[in-house]
């Protein structure tokens, strides 16, 4: 698997019916330098409302400009609060990957950030809620109070959700061992556990290179990793996250490498 320089951002699902992306937030907050000088800002907030069903929720986070600020990989001056308990931290899904930009160009991974420069992030999570739920979000000044600089003075914020078409795919009848023909070469999946939402599939793929792939199935989104050597016996590995069609005959989705599961490509494939 090559990298390429310009990462898909926005993933085009070729397999399944078109439908709507739907902006849930935009929001920007830009917060003053006072934060040891007893002037202490206070978080900006909003509310992001999930829909029901499966989808790809998308969020984009933009720092301007980026400081580490006391943790080596920075935070992302995000939070999500349960909206009936705002004391209490909530994760919006289940992680699909996350991309680094920094000067328009990927940087791969969060351990390469450069401070005093602007950085985007974009994050993507898949999620299938039995009804719609109301999610606070807040935009935080700075993530470790013992910093005496903030973060960034300028925070934006953007989510974006993309549903996916329900079908046999989201069914625990939908099996996807067995062999698939793919843009990448021939790739073996078998399910190997499971538990009350999700299932365990581990995989080999062959052709130009061969590696192996590590994943869990939520409804009809495959999300895991992947390893690889090269022919002088490097190691690579990285990420991926592909759909399976609702007949379970297909997907698309792409991989990328480091924390990222779309800055390599598009990965397709059908059943042999």
């Amino acid at each position: 698997m090559q990298k390429i320089l310009f990462p898909i951002i926005i993933l085009t699902l070729l397999f399944i019916s078109p439908v709507s992306a739907e902006t849930l937030a935009s929001l920007t907050s830009s917060f003053s330098e006072a934060w040891n000088g007893g002037n202490i800002p206070l978080p900006s907030q909003g509310v992001i409302v999930i829909p029901q069903g499966p989808g790809i929720l998308t969020t984009t986070t933009i720092q301007e400009p980026f400081k580490k600020a006391g943790l080596e990989n920075g935070p992302t001056q995000v939070q999500y609060q349960n909206s009936q308990n705002p004391g209490l931290g909530l994760e919006i899904g289940m992680f699909l990957g996350a991309t680094f930009y920094q000067k328009s160009a990927d940087i791969g991974s969060s351990k390469r950030l450069s401070e005093d420069i602007p950085l985007t992030r974009v994050t993507r999570y898949y999620t299938c809620l039995d009804h719609e739920k109301s999610v606070g979000v807040q935009l935080l000044p700075a993530i470790e109070k013992n910093t005496n600089h903030q973060l960034a003075n300028k925070v934006s914020y953007s989510a974006i959700w993309e549903p996916l078409e329900g079908g046999r795919a989201t069914e625990p009848g939908c099996d996807i061992s067995g062999v698939w023909k793919t843009n990448k070469g021939n790739l073996t999946m078998s399910e190997t556990g499971y538990s009350l939402r999700d299932v365990k599939i581990d995989g080999s793929y062959s052709g130009k290179l061969k590696g192996s792939i590590q994943g869990t199935m939520s409804g009809p989104v495959l999300t895991g990793s992947w390893t690889e050597q090269d022919s002088s016996g490097k190691s690579n590995s990285g990420r991926f996250t592909i759909i399976i069609r609702n007949d379970c005959c297909a997907f698309t989705g792409t991989w990328g490498v480091a924390e990222s599961d779309t800055n390599g490509g598009e990965w397709s494939g059908v059943r042999y």
